[in-house]
Order: structure tokens, then sequence, then C-alpha cells
């Protein structure tokens, strides 16, 4: 920041930020007071609970990933997809007698090279026997967890609508340099399908990444949960690093949820593709702190 005028300095990450000392103070206030409602609320189980009875409502009848909650042994709850474990495919040889005893089918998850597999259990097994199958796998030395669920951090509003900051920034070139760009793949909810009038993330949108904003339950005229969530990081990429080559890829639905498999098959294809730095805003609380098997596949 400049001593004399108290404007911030620009750099070579990104444009200065033009808006005044008191512009920038009032912003910092709004996202301060909209902070502490939300942190507030955070160890309410009663809204954490009926978060997760809306989310699955609002994708009961799409072809999207269907979750239910389960308790680990301390009491947390992660979300899981609903009748599946994943095992790397080198144990199906030894243990295929006590998985057909769950499982009616397993699958081969062919973007992952066919080295993980969806175990999906006979109908009307419920999660708590699921969770018996993985400890006397894992008992057996078998790498295996559920398909947990990533989300992003959904926060509950009254009725979604922009909240625009002061600042006017416009997009910059990139800075001089010798050699390719940094290329970075932010994986995500996907990418809005639109020409944006201020310059901003221009030849982003692909066949395969677009966000539709507005899905769940059906379109409604509302943005969905998670609506705009990898258009908004791509955009921070942007600004912060205005010479690196950004690809966007969908791994989350619009409610901002995925499933491990989606998310680690969308990192594979985005390194094979050539990304350098993978972004991904998104996280989990995975059953047991057992390292969630697609990952570990995947990296």
């Amino acid at each position: 920041m400049s001593a004399r005028s108290g404007q911030p300095a620009g750099s070579s990450y990104g444009p200065a930020d033009p808006r005044s000392y008191q512009e920038r103070l009032a912003d910092l206030h709004t996202i301060h007071e909209q902070v502490c409602t939300i942190t507030s609320r955070q160890g309410d189980s009663a809204v954490g609970d009926d978060l997760i009875r809306q989310l699955q409502e609002r994708r009961a009848e799409t072809d999207l990933v269907q979750f239910d909650p389960v308790a680990d042994a301390r009491g947390d709850t992660t979300l899981v997809v609903r009748g599946e474990l994943l095992i790397r495919a080198e144990a199906l040889k030894d243990h295929g007698r006590l998985i057909a005893e769950y499982c009616a089918q397993t699958y081969h998850v062919e973007c992952l090279d066919n080295r993980l597999v969806r175990l999906v259990a006979h109908p009307g097994t419920g999660g708590s026997q699921l969770i018996q199958l993985a400890g006397a796998l894992q008992a057996r030395g078998v790498a295996v967890s559920m398909n947990d669920v990533a989300t992003t951090g959904v926060i509950k509003k009254g009725i979604g609508s922009p909240e625009p900051s002061a600042a006017k920034r416009q997009p910059s070139l990139p800075p001089p340099g010798d050699g390719k760009p940094i290329r970075v793949a932010v994986i995500d909810t996907g990418i809005a399908d639109e020409q944006r009038s201020d310059g901003w993330l221009t030849g982003l949108v692909q066949s395969d990444n677009v966000d539709p904003l507005d899905a769940l339950p059906s379109p409604n005229g509302f943005l969905d949960l998670g609506a705009g969530h990898g258009t908004f990081v791509a955009g921070v990429v942007q600004q912060v690093a205005p010479g690196a080559e950004i690809a966007v890829y969908k791994g989350l639905d619009s409610d901002g949820a995925g499933s491990m498999v989606d998310t680690a098959c969308a990192m594979v294809r985005a390194v094979r593709d050539g990304a350098q730095i993978l972004n991904l805003s998104f996280g989990l609380e995975a059953l047991d702190d057992e390292p969630p098997v697609a990952f570990e596949v995947a990296l």
C-alpha cells in the first residue's frame, strides 16, 4: 500500500484496487457482518440437518448423485453416495466372496484406468451394513472407503442474489515473461455460459463444463445452492494471476455437491490436459478420517 495515498500499490500478481480507503472499509464491514451471521449457525445441528434434507429432496428425481448422511464412530456426520464403497481393483481377486455377500455389482472406473472399483450394494442394504463390510475389508488390510461426497460451503439465504462490491476492476494484460503461461485447472461447478461485457473469463466455456445455474430441483427462476461457484473461483484466479491459462472442469453439480469418483476423474483429466496447478475450492470430512481411496488412486 502506498504510504502517501493510502491506495494499494500495483503488483505483478494483478491490478491495483482503485477504490478509496472508505470504500474498501465499507466492504469489509459488510463482509464482517455476513461472516458473523454465518459462523453463528455453524454449531446448530438442526440447521445442518435441515440443509442436508433439502439437498436430498432437490435431487431426488434427477440422475445426479444420491447421498445419505452417515455418522462415524465419533458421531460426526459425513455425506456418502448411497449404497457404494470404493476399493482398488486388485482387491477384488482376493476378497470377492466377502464382497459378494453385500454387493450386487462392481464397476471399474474407466477414467482412472480401471484401477478403482465401485461396489454397489444389494437393494435394501443399509449404510450400517456397508460400514460393516468396510470394517471387515480394512481388517484384512484392504484400503476401502465410502464414495464420499464433496461439497462447497453451502450457505442458506432467504433469496439468492448478487451482492456486488464497490470495486470496478478491469482485466489487465498478462505480465511479460518468457515461455508458456502456467495452466491452472479449476475443478468446481463449471462456468456460466455467458459472454461478459467486462471482458473477464473469456473463452473458458466448453461443451462439458457449463454451470446451468438454475437446474435443481428444476428451472424455477432461482439460483441453485452452488450456482456460479466455479465462475467466481475462476475469476479470483484470473485477478490474482492474469497471466495464467485457466481451464474449468465440472466436478460438482449446481448445488455444489459431487462424488469423490467424479472429482478424482476431473483431477486426472486436468493433469493429462497439461494443468500444473489444480484448484479445488471444496472439501469433505471423510468417514472416520480414512483417506478417500478415489483421491489416493488419482494422486
